[in-house]
């Protein structure tokens, strides 16, 4: 399961993308589950760039997230990490990087 959430292109169709979604509807019901045995798995999810995802996904993905802080506070800090570094518009970093 952790290679389906880590393939480069994850998220590069409709049809992964409902795949992802439908496996975080999943987990967000067994979160409580996910101790520190399952961090490659719960890194592998927050490490997906979920603000380019379709919308469906995406709102499955907050619920995750937010379930996931909520129920298992050792993972507030990483999944803090990685919405915060979602949100930076990359291209835009990059470019200015170049000149």
């Amino acid at each position: 399961m952790i290679a389906r959430f880590k393939s480069e292109d994850a998220l590069a169709n409709s049809e992964s993308c409902l795949d992802l979604r439908y496996h975080l509807v999943a987990l967000s019901h067994m979160v409580s589950r996910l101790d520190r045995f399952h961090s490659s798995l719960v890194e592998a999810i927050l490490s997906l760039p979920w603000v380019m995802a379709e919308p469906t996904f995406v709102k499955s993905y907050i619920s995750f997230i937010g379930v996931l802080a909520s129920a298992r506070p050792e993972y507030s800090n990483a999944v803090l990490e990685r919405l915060i570094s979602g949100l930076t518009y990359r291209k835009i970093a990059a470019s200015l990087r170049i000149g």
